[in-house]
C-alpha cells in the first residue's frame, strides 16, 4: 500500500514503552515518557529513542484512501526530554 514507514507484521518492536491515548485516520495521542526524546537530537538520520521513530511502531497506518495521508506520523508539537505528557 506504500506505508514504507510502518513495519510489517513480525518486525521489530518500539525501543520503549508508547502508549496510545486515541487514533483515528487523521491524528493520533500518545501518553510521551519522560526520558525521552521528541525528534532524534542526532545530526543526520533518525535515532531509535525517539517518538518520532517508535510512532510508526505503535499506530495503525491510515485507511487506503484518507485524504491528505502523511506517510510517516509527525509530532505537531513538542515536550523537553524530562516531562511526560500528552502528544499529537
Amino acid at each position: 500500500m506504500g506505508f514504507s514507514f510502518y513495519p510489517e507484521d513480525g518486525e521489530a518492536r518500539a525501543p520503549f514503552a508508547l502508549p496510545v491515548v486515541y487514533e483515528d485516520d487523521h491524528f493520533a495521542i500518545v501518553n510521551k515518557p519522560a526520558g525521552v526524546t521528541v525528534n532524534s537530537d542526532q545530526k543526520s538520520g533518525i535515532g531509535r529513542m525517539c517518538i518520532r521513530a517508535a510512532a510508526p511502531y505503535v499506530l495503525t497506518p491510515p485507511k487506503f484512501g484518507t485524504l491528505a495521508i502523511i506517510r510517516r506520523p509527525s509530532p505537531v508539537h513538542r515536550l523537553d526530554k524530562p516531562t511526560s505528557g500528552l502528544l499529537l
